[in-house]
C-alpha cells in the first residue's frame, strides 16, 4: 500500500481569514472570502477514524467519510491507513479528512461544471480539526516544527489535507466542526464495520465506496 507522501507546503493566501468560534460551539471554520458566486455545490461530510491491536501486536486503522444529503441519502467510502508510519487513532482521523477532501474534489465530476464547493465536514477528533486550523499556520510558519522543538507528527496527512483543501477553496469555503466525543455518526458505524470485516478476513481493497442499500459487501 502506497500513500502519497512527499507533498509540498501548502502556504495558505495572504486573503485567507480563520473563523474560529468559542469552544462551546466546537465549530472551527476555514475558509477564503472571494467575489460572488453564482453556482456553488454544498456537501456535507462526516468522518471517522478507528485504530484496532492485532492480538496485541500490530494496529490496524480505517478511515471513512459519510457525504449525507438532505433527503437522507448517503454515500461512504473507507480507507485503510497503511501500515507505515505505524497507524494510529490519530493518523486514521487525519486521513479521513483527507479522504473527506479528495472525494469533494472528484465527486460525480460535479466540480467540472460548478464554480465552487461549501464542505462542511463533521469530526469527532478536536486533534485532527485543530492541526488544520488553530495549529497549521504556526506549524508552516516554523517549518513543521512543533512547541517541542520535534517534527510535526503525523506531517505528511495534514500537509496533504492542506493541499486538497487549497484547491477546494479556490473561490469556494471548507469548515471544520468538532463533535462531541459521545456522539455517534454513521462514519463511527461504517468504520467499526470495516474493521470487522478486514480483521474476519473478508479481501477488502485499500478504498472503497460502500452499497447505497447499506453495509453489505
Amino acid at each position: 500500500i502506497v500513500l502519497v507522501t512527499g507533498v509540498q507546503t501548502c502556504a495558505l493566501p495572504i486573503f485567507t481569514t480563520f473563523e474560529v468560534k468559542k469552544p462551546s460551539s466546537s465549530n472551527y471554520s476555514l475558509r477564503i472570502h472571494s467575489p460572488a458566486i453564482t453556482m456553488v455545490d454544498k456537501m456535507k461530510v462526516y468522518v471517522h477514524g478507528s485504530c484496532r491491536n492485532v492480538d496485541g501486536q500490530y494496529p490496524v486503522a480505517v478511515s471513512t467519510a459519510v457525504f449525507t444529503h438532505e433527503s437522507g441519502t448517503h454515500k461512504a467510502w473507507t480507507r485503510i491507513v497503511p501500515a507505515h508510519p505505524t497507524p494510529t487513532r490519530q493518523r486514521a482521523d487525519l486521513m479521513a479528512i483527507v479522504l473527506a477532501l479528495e472525494k469533494a474534489m472528484v465527486d460525480d465530476g460535479r466540480l467540472y461544471t460548478k464554480r465552487a464547493v461549501d464542505l462542511n465536514i463533521y469530526s469527532g477528533s478536536l486533534y485532527a480539526v485543530k492541526s488544520l486550523t488553530d495549529w497549521a499556520d504556526r506549524w508552516i510558519y516554523n517549518g513543521w516544527i512543533g512547541t517541542d522543538g520535534r517534527e510535526v507528527d503525523n506531517k505528511d496527512l495534514i500537509k496533504r489535507a492542506l493541499q486538497v483543501e487549497g484547491m477546494l477553496m479556490d473561490g469556494g469555503s471548507v469548515r471544520y466542526t468538532c463533535l462531541p466525543k459521545e456522539e455517534k455518526t454513521e462514519a463511527n458505524t461504517y468504520c467499526e464495520h470495516a474493521l470487522n470485516l478486514w480483521m474476519g478476513g473478508f479481501p477488502v481493497g485499500w478504498e472503497w465506496e460502500w452499497p447505497r442499500n447499506g453495509r453489505q459487501m
